[in-house]
């Protein structure tokens, strides 16, 4: 994903991506963001040449030097760079080892300066907002504990779901009333190497509206783009007026799910999906995708499954997290994930186009060898030849968004054929990108040539 500043649009960044140092343009369209760690510290190279379009750094882990470092390896190997802000996430103290707590069993939390033993440490502010019967969910909800007591420094739960907690894993509380503020310390220095570094992308964490957004965009280098990662019910209720202020979605199953009742979150996630694509900004899947990769060589037939049916939604990228960053496989799971996404995008460019979910939206399919078709409510607009006559063979999808404000639709230009072999074939510089606008009279421009409808 190179810098270019005549990118107006977030989604191009997303959907054209960057080209491997090799030199081959990729054909796949849904882009692969690959989580960089202690598995992969040395392998940024390798990871793009699987297929990461971009490397996202977490800086809820590591130091600053380590930050840094990731960072450059990352841009070195040519792939775009996305920093994570921490946010104001709950995390469990350090603790060595890993604890296992069994269904039924009590244990017991106090701030990390009091923990002894087999005490779990969180921080100390913590404990004001707990009251009993509190729910208090780790590791992305996979280990669930109940509040039995609690007073200022200390609570005893009762495990209800087993499973291994390790130091430094998140914690959440959904329905407990804490006091967090949404733009922490450790934020405010994330966006200071953001300043030093100027990655392409910056994520926020536990976005819960429309205001901690506009604070990191002003904290951050103007040429960054911002994810909004949707990972809490407050975010859920402010959902559209995030999705406006963002660039970008992503779509955090882990956190969210731990909020959330386990059926409640595809229904979620597809929320999320429409109100991005109302407003036109590209969506992450992330969490958990091929969460079996940690340490099998191959995922589980349902995690590709999931991944794939994320293209047939709508996802414009899919992320990697502890797969790539601290799994056993690294670079098998980005060339897996690589392989998924452009099998399910054969599969579903072939299939007929669904009808808009919304009047905003449009969807268009080339059908056929000289035609194509935009879907604007329940008609359609038939495409000139030029545009058909630039593909061979194989399918096209534009995608278009009535963006807040504009009379026009805005679109991003989505093909199985490589981004920059198009782009020649059209006479345009593959570096500009290809933007769709579509005026009030049907006549549909693609970047500086325009054709009648």
């Amino acid at each position: 994903m190179h810098r270019n500043s005549g990118l107006a649009s977030p989604s191009l960044l997303f959907l054209l991506g960057s080209v491997p140092k090799s030199g081959q343009p990729l054909s796949r369209l849904t882009r692969i963001l690959a989580t960089i760690g202690p598995a992969s510290a040395e392998l940024a190279p390798e990871l793009v040449q699987a297929g990461a379009d971009c490397i996202r750094v977490n800086l809820s882990h590591g130091d600053a030097s380590w930050h840094r470092e990731a960072s450059r390896r990352a841009l070195s190997a040519g792939a775009a760079l996305l920093l994570d802000l921490p946010g104001p996430k709950i995390r469990l103290g350090r603790f060595e080892g890993v604890r296992s707590l069994v269904r039924h069993d009590q244990v017991v939390l106090r701030p990390e300066s009091l923990a002894q033993g087999e005490e779990l440490p969180l921080p100390k502010e913590i404990f004001a907002g707990l009251r009993v019967g509190n729910v208090v969910a780790m590791v992305d909800g996979r280990v669930r504990c109940h509040v039995l007591e609690v007073d200022a420094d200390r609570a005893v739960l009762e495990v209800r779901r087993s499973g291994e907690v390790r130091g430094r894993q998140g914690v959440s509380l959904p329905g407990a009333d804490l006091a967090l503020p949404s733009f922490t310390e450790a934020d405010a220095c994330g966006c200071e190497l953001a300043r030093e570094i100027k990655p392409h992308w910056v994520a926020i964490s536990f976005v819960c509206s429309a205001e901690d957004v506009q604070r990191v965009r002003s904290e951050v280098p103007e040429e960054a783009r911002l994810i909004a990662k949707i990972e809490t019910v407050r975010a859920m209720d402010r959902l559209d007026e995030i999705a406006s202020a963002a660039d970008a979605l992503m779509i955090a199953r882990g956190d969210l799910g731990a909020e959330l009742d386990l059926p409640e979150v595809p229904a979620a996630q597809h929320r999320i999906v429409q109100s991005a694509r109302r407003v036109g900004k590209p969506v992450v899947l992330a969490t958990q995708v091929f969460e079996s990769m940690h340490e099998h060589a191959v995922p589980t037939r349902a995690e590709v499954s999931d991944a794939a049916h994320g293209v047939a939604a709508g996802m414009d990228a899919v992320m990697l997290s502890g797969e790539s960053a601290v799994g056993a496989h690294p670079i098998a799971a980005v060339e897996t994930l690589a392989r998924v996404l452009s099998a399910a995008e054969e599969a579903s460019f072939e299939a007929v186009a669904h009808a808009p979910t919304s009047p905003q939206v449009a969807s268009v399919l080339v059908a056929a060898r000289d035609h194509a078709w935009i879907g604007l409510g329940p008609g359609a607009v038939k495409l000139a030849g030029p545009l058909a006559a630039a593909r061979t063979g194989k399918h096209i999808l534009v995608r278009a968004a009535r963006l807040a404000g504009r009379g026009l639709m805005r679109g991003v230009h989505r093909s199985v054929d490589p981004p920059s072999v198009l782009a020649g074939r059209l006479g345009l510089d593959s570096a500009e990108g290809l933007e769709v606008e579509i005026d009030a009279n049907g006549r549909m421009m693609l970047m500086d040539r325009r054709f009648d409808a």
